[in-house]
């Protein structure tokens, strides 16, 4: 089987054999959840509750990550643990072979997530994360995305477009850079470097490494 794309954690619950605990949403408890984090001190009182039975996890989020947070209580509270996968089934799957595509050159990769941000700005991004912003209520994970969050400083007259566009370049650019970290070192594959290379040198590439491991 061949799989492309995907996040990392994805690709490392595949890899490892992991398998997703399945959880009963509670809307009622969620909304409870969220009614706590905006309480007075709220939003300490909930960290010290993830921190109380996972201290990992809770260095990972701020005081500001509300979404974060009410899905890690949420889960504590529903299953005992501040994840929504579990690692008993986990199992070897060596014989997986995970090519990570990268570029030596930094830059180039900057350019071509400012083109991707240009390109979807003019296909409807910001009439798409308007719409996210006028029903944010009812569309809380979109509103922490990536690529509609930095857009509602310019509906609320807080910031002028072209600032809200480069603040969408900087998190994409700080986002790939995660990604790069986290496949280098939490995921044992193999990195590829593609500057130059057409989408057919790369596939060539990939098929001779994998015939060559199969050799």
């Amino acid at each position: 089987y061949l799989f492309a794309g995907g996040t990392g954690l994805y690709i490392k619950a595949l890899i490892d054999g992991v398998t997703f605990a399945s959880s009963e949403a509670s809307t009622t408890l969620r909304e409870s959840i969220q009614l706590e984090y905006l309480a007075p001190n709220g939003p300490q009182k909930l960290l010290q509750e993830i921190h109380d039975n996972n201290p990992s996890h809770a260095s990972k989020l701020s005081l500001n990550d509300q979404l974060r947070i009410v899905r890690a209580v949420e889960l504590i509270r529903t299953t005992g643990h501040s994840y929504s996968y579990s690692s008993a089934n986990q199992k070897d799957n060596s014989s997986f072979c995970c090519y990570f595509l990268n570029f030596a050159d930094r830059s180039v990769l900057y350019d071509k997530i400012h083109l991707r941000v240009d390109k979807m700005m003019e296909s409807g991004l910001l009439e798409e994360a308007e719409l996210v912003y006028k029903n944010r209520s009812s569309y809380p994970t979109a509103s922490n995305a990536i690529g509609y969050k930095e857009f509602f400083p310019y509906f609320e007259n807080q910031l002028p477009l072209s600032d809200c566009i480069d603040a969408l370049k900087q998190a994409t650019r700080n986002y790939a850079k995660r990604q790069i970290t986290f496949f280098r070192h939490q995921i044992p594959c193999e990195e590829i470097l593609i500057d130059g290379l057409s989408v057919h040198d790369i596939a060539n590439q990939i098929k001779e490494k994998w015939i060559s491991l199969e050799n």
